[in-house]
């Protein structure tokens, strides 16, 4: 997280609470205040105001329970049990009577908070009131729909258009009841979430947009002010395909019976695309041999999430590497790098960036963890070497691959023999 956002949160956590301290009337000098953890790959992480425990052992996208806090100026604190110091330490003014959710997010190296009063007036008749808190760093501004179930896209309008990264939306009063929720890109009908939501009259709904680690899909919590809440998965993942097959033909590949990339060559990488979430069966086949399925994989695509298949080996014996995808906001003047091999070529190779070892003994069908490279932003000229693991025999030599700041990349080690190669792709 930036300290831009870091900044936005924090005003708009003391606009929220600045416009609703010394309302109510009550003198009972307490307030209520929950904690939701969408720090990104977080455990253990611990949440106190005041000195006061709200969350203990908090999981990413955990959400706890309301604890009493007292009145005025409190102190809030986030510490993971695994590190040491802060990753936020802010006050805020916490006025009596009111209950707060108070959301964490970003990363550890970076973290940031809000905090929410959940007071949202009266709604009439069939209404509710409804609000967004977009963290969703790869968009950093979205509308967001809410619909009848299945209804036509084009023809809707926002219910809230334009909500800004790292600001919460004012409550408005709209119809409540079962609806579907769609969250897009500021201005567009590009879908980002998608998933059906029960709202119920009366209530006040926070809908919480984060990222999975998606380079473009958005997740949802969902929160009833004063009551309950939680995850309310989308309906959509991605998926990317790449071929490293020796197979002569172009390849297909179909997504539940659909067809979802149409003739992949050899080293050629389809982009991603939406598919729904869940545990999908996909089919390879020959664009030669159309209905003759090469290779039966059964993913479950997480929602929000994206996925990689590599696919390697030749027509009687194909193979498909499933990768999850960590497509994550990367830090200035730094590029994120992966590297895969589904080369049979060699039982391991070791890589290097620039002359510097970057993986060490990546085994033949498997994926390395992601590293951070220097980068600027106009791009960084690079040279991989592929070397037969432990020695200083390269087998294979990448020359003037650009990588920009701020970007996620995959590097792919496929083919075999003189078709040996080295592709890039650019995944965020």
């Amino acid at each position: 997280m930036s300290l831009s956002l870091r900044r936005c949160l924090l005003v708009a956590g003391c606009l929220t609470v600045l416009l609703l301290d010394g309302c109510g009337g009550k003198s009972s000098n307490n307030a209520s205040v929950r904690a939701l953890n969408l720090i990104s790959g977080t455990t253990n992480v611990k949440v106190t105001a005041g000195g006061t425990t709200i969350m203990e052992g908090g999981a990413f996208e955990g959400l706890s329970g309301f604890t009493g806090i007292g009145a005025g100026n409190q102190e809030f604190k986030v510490t993971l049990a695994s590190s040491p110091g802060n990753l936020v330490d802010t006050i805020y003014t916490l006025s009596s009577d009111i209950s707060f959710t108070f959301v964490t997010a970003g990363n550890p190296g970076a973290a940031g908070g809000v905090l929410l009063a959940d007071a949202y007036g009266t709604p009439t008749a069939n209404n509710m009131a409804f609000r967004v808190l977009n963290l969703t760093a790869v968009v950093p501004v979205v509308d967001v729909y809410l619909t009848d179930p299945g209804a036509d896209l084009a023809a809707a309008t926002p219910v809230v258009s334009g909500a800004s990264y790292g600001g919460v939306t004012t409550f408005i009063t709209t119809p409540a009841g079962n609806l579907e929720l769609r969250i897009t890109p500021n201005g567009t009908k590009d879908v980002l979430y998608d998933a059906p939501v029960a709202l119920g009259a009366g209530t006040g709904q926070t809908v919480v947009a984060y990222s999975r680690g998606s380079s473009k899909l958005v997740n949802v919590v969902l929160l009833a002010s004063n009551s309950s809440g939680g995850v309310v998965n989308s309906r959509l993942a991605q998926l990317k395909v790449t071929n490293g097959t020796s197979v002569a033909a172009p390849l297909n590949t179909f997504v539940d019976g659909a067809q979802a990339v149409t003739n992949l060559a050899f080293a050629g990488v389809a982009p991603y695309q939406s598919i729904a979430a869940g545990t999908r069966k996909v089919t390879v086949e020959s664009s030669a041999t159309p209905g003759a399925a090469l290779l039966t994989l059964a993913p479950n695509f997480v929602p929000a999430t994206d996925t990689s298949i590599a696919l390697y080996g030749a027509a009687g014996s194909m193979a498909g590497l499933v990768l999850t995808d960590s497509n994550t906001l990367v830090p200035s003047g730094r590029a994120s790098v992966r590297v895969v091999n589904v080369s049979q070529d060699f039982a391991a190779v070791d890589v290097y960036a620039n002359f510097g070892k970057l993986v060490s003994g990546l085994a033949a069908g498997s994926a390395s963890t992601y590293s951070l490279v220097d980068a600027v932003a106009a791009g960084t000229p690079y040279r991989f070497d592929f070397n037969t693991a432990g020695t200083t025999n390269i087998v294979l030599s990448v020359p003037d691959l650009a990588l920009a700041g701020g970007h996620v990349y995959t590097l792919y080690l496929l083919g075999s023999g003189p078709t040996l190669s080295g592709v890039l792709t650019l995944d965020r």
